[in-house]
């Protein structure tokens, strides 16, 4: 019997032994799996010594138990969860329960390991990013920290590093801790090309395989400086750009000075802008504090700056599609327009003294700018140069008027012959005729090309 009974619980040891060497298979993390099979071993060879040598050996066994578990358990405190204390004091059930771990309680322990594992494998995937920065238009790329190369500073407490190339004009946006952060440029301003635009970083200057540094300071603070810094080419004299690129002198028009520092011509396209520097310093356009042009008609502009630093621009006309007629004492006239930059139109008659002209614009009379209302009169005879500004408003250039020697008398502009004048005595007076008036003419009486006042006057 005694044989029997070795035999039986060496195999059961046996099953047990593999179950235990399949656990170990089954197991992802080496120390924890050390003490659990140990203890399972113990068990197993304590179990078949008790069995096969009397019942004096269950003490023994439940003696060398114990301290397999205490061993266990100063080894590994989570095997206790695996090894079970209870089946000791009855050792008829010791191999069950020594078995039965094993099968069932087994999900007990792998959903142990696999915790530690889900642990172990996402402490060795997470990557944590601590700083980026986006370089104009690019996708946001990690900084190198390189807080280890701290040395003796103890004002900063962290601080990043990215090599690449800058442009002018390349906007840098960092964020530490994942939160986009506004940051001043570093005190390291002789080593510095940024500069402050709106609150936004901006490069000074290209430079190629830079350093651009990003600080963490001990009172919160951030600090950003970025390696490649020139000072600029110092520009004496009357500079000018568009869109950012310099036109050559010789490229501008050339207007007189006249009262102005600086006056040229220049073509320019619509939403191209413009800027006059002089020694290297914009100017304001007009009294600012704009420095920037922008064209909003295209073609031929006349820049002129005056000895205040000011730039004044006239631009071409916008195109317009107006059609220009004139009448003569009521007949259409044919003209022929005369191209002219700074008139929607310009035009000459050669004219009678006393003709009535009219100009029209789409068939509607337009008001005169040299004269009053709608129709002018000719004074004197010659040719005339019309012109019709932007405002639609006629004015002219007209010969000079006759010198008159003695009286004469217009009526509404028109020279009265002297020989339809009817004669009054004189009198004690210098001049006396009659004259037929319709109502709402105007009567002026004129010495020497002088009109002379009515009554007081």
């Amino acid at each position: 019997m005694k044989r029997k009974s070795f035999v039986m619980t060496l195999s059961i040891s046996a099953l047990v032994i593999l179950l235990g060497v399949s656990s170990c298979t089954k197991r992802k993390n080496p120390s924890s799996i050390v003490p659990s099979s140990e203890t399972s071993i113990s068990e197993s060879i304590s179990n078949s010594t008790s069995e096969a040598e009397s019942t004096v050996g269950t003490s023994d066994s439940t003696s060398s138990e114990d301290s397999s578990t205490s061993e266990a358990t100063s080894e590994n405190p989570s095997s206790e969860v695996v090894s079970s204390e209870e089946p000791s004091s009855e050792p008829s059930s010791e191999v069950v329960s020594s078995e039965e771990p094993s099968s069932e309680p087994s999900s007990e322990v792998v959903s142990s390991e696999d915790s530690n594992d889900t642990s172990s494998d996402s402490g060795s995937s997470e990557v944590t990013v601590k700083s980026t920065i986006k370089i104009g238009t690019a996708n946001p790329v990690e900084m190198e920290d390189v807080t280890d190369n701290k040395g003796d500073t103890d004002n900063w407490v962290e601080q990043y590093k990215l090599t690449t190339d800058v442009h002018v004009g390349d906007v840098l946006v960092f964020t530490y801790n994942g939160t986009v952060i506004s940051t001043n440029i570093g005190p390291d301003s002789g080593n510095n090309n940024l500069k402050s635009v709106d609150g936004s970083l901006v490069v000074i200057n290209d430079a190629t395989n830079v350093s651009i540094y990003f600080k963490v300071w001990q009172d919160g603070g951030y600090s950003v400086w970025v390696e490649g810094y020139q000072a600029p080419v110092v520009q004496v004299g009357y500079t000018v750009t568009v869109n950012g690129e310099a036109v050559e002198e010789s490229s501008l028009g050339k207007l007189e000075l006249g009262d102005n520092a600086k006056a040229f011509t220049i073509t320019l396209k619509v939403g191209q802008k413009l800027v006059v520097k002089k020694d290297g310093v914009a100017l304001t356009i007009g009294e600012g504090p704009a420095t920037e042009f922008d064209c909003t008609v295209a073609g031929t502009h006349k820049v002129y700056v005056n000895k205040s630093g000011q730039v004044y621009v006239q631009s071409p006309l916008a195109p317009v599609e107006t059609v220009y007629t004139v009448t003569v004492n009521g007949v259409v006239k044919e003209i022929t327009l005369i191209p002219d930059e700074e008139n929607h139109a310009k035009f000459k008659l050669t004219l009678a003294v006393g003709d009535k002209v009219v100009v029209l614009g789409d068939g509607v009379a337009l008001e005169g700018g040299a004269y009053t209302g709608t129709e002018y009169t000719v004074k004197a005879s010659g040719e005339h140069t019309f012109f019709v500004n932007a405002q639609d408003k006629v004015y002219m250039d007209a010969p000079a008027e006759p010198v008159q020697v003695g009286y004469t008398v217009t009526v509404n502009g028109v020279l009265v012959e002297e020989s339809s004048l009817g004669e009054l005595e004189l009198n004690d007076n210098a001049k006396a005729f009659t004259i037929t008036l319709e109502v709402g003419q105007k009567l002026v009486v004129k010495k020497d090309g002088v009109a002379l006042t009515i009554g007081e006057g």
